[in-house]
C-alpha cells in the first residue's frame, strides 16, 4: 500500500501548495513543495471562510488553480498555460450575488460560482494529478471576479 501511495503522489503535476491565514489585517502564508494529495485535501477541507479562506496550487509552469472561501461554499478557478482564467461553475445554482470571506475580503459572487466541497475536491484533484480541467464539471471563461469586495473587518 504505501508504495501505491508514492507512485500516486509522483504523479502530481503541483508544485507548491499555499494556504493563508489572516488574523485582521494579519497574514500568514503556509507553504508546501511537491504537496501529497492528502496535504491537498486537507488543505481544502481546513478552509473555513473565515481565517483559511484561501489556498493555491501551483501547476508546472504558469499553470495554477485557486480556491477560496469553505464552510460548504467554495470558489474555484484556473489560470491556464496561455493565461486564460477557466471559473468552475454550479449551472443549476441561479440567482444573484452571494457574499463570501476570501484571503481577507469580503466579496459578493454570482451564486453560480459557489460550488460544494465535493465539487471542489473532483476539480482540485484533476488538477493535482494532470494540471487540466476536470472536463465532466461546468467551467466558464472569464476572470475570477466577485461583484464587489470590502476588507474583512477583525473579528472581536
Amino acid at each position: 500500500m504505501g508504495h501505491t501511495k508514492l507512485q500516486e503522489e509522483r504523479k502530481l503535476s503541483v508544485t507548491l501548495l499555499s494556504v493563508e491565514e489572516r488574523n485582521g489585517n494579519e497574514c500568514r502564508r503556509i507553504t508546501v513543495r511537491r504537496p501529497s494529495w492528502w496535504a491537498i485535501e486537507g488543505a481544502i477541507r481546513g478552509l473555513d471562510a473565515d481565517r483559511w479562506s484561501a489556498l493555491t496550487l501551483q501547476g508546472r509552469g504558469e499553470t495554477r488553480m485557486s480556491i477560496g472561501g469553505g464552510a460548504g461554499r467554495y470558489l474555484a478557478h484556473i489560470l491556464t498555460g496561455e493565461g486564460r482564467t477557466k471559473q468552475l461553475v454550479d449551472r443549476a445554482r441561479t440567482g444573484g450575488a452571494v457574499p463570501l470571506l476570501v484571503g481577507g475580503y469580503w466579496c459578493s459572487f454570482p451564486r453560480r460560482l459557489l460550488v460544494n466541497l465535493r465539487t471542489v475536491l473532483r476539480a482540485a484533484r484533476h488538477f493535482a494529478e494532470t494540471g487540466g480541467l476536470e472536463q465532466s464539471l461546468a467551467w466558464e471563461d472569464g476572470p475570477a471576479g466577485a461583484v464587489n469586495r470590502r476588507r474583512a473587518q477583525p473579528s472581536s
